[in-house]
């Protein structure tokens, strides 16, 4: 996913939810589609819920 804000800028979000509260746990913004975003976004969410454990994910990938 990305969002278009002006010519030639593309930011490329990654947010982790949690399903249970409905609230985003983990999030990260970049200019670019590598796997860094994905990380900081999985590193915010186990800050703020302290722990992974039991996480399920589901990357999403292919689903453009």
């Amino acid at each position: 996913m990305y969002l278009p804000l002006g010519e030639r800028e593309f930011p490329h979000p990654a947010t982790v939810p949690d399903r249970f509260s409905r609230r985003v746990v983990g999030w990260s913004i970049t200019d670019h589609m590598r796997g860094d975003p994905v990380a900081d976004a999985l590193t915010t969410a186990a800050a703020t819920r302290r722990t992974l454990d039991g996480a399920i994910s589901h990357s999403g990938h292919g689903a453009q």
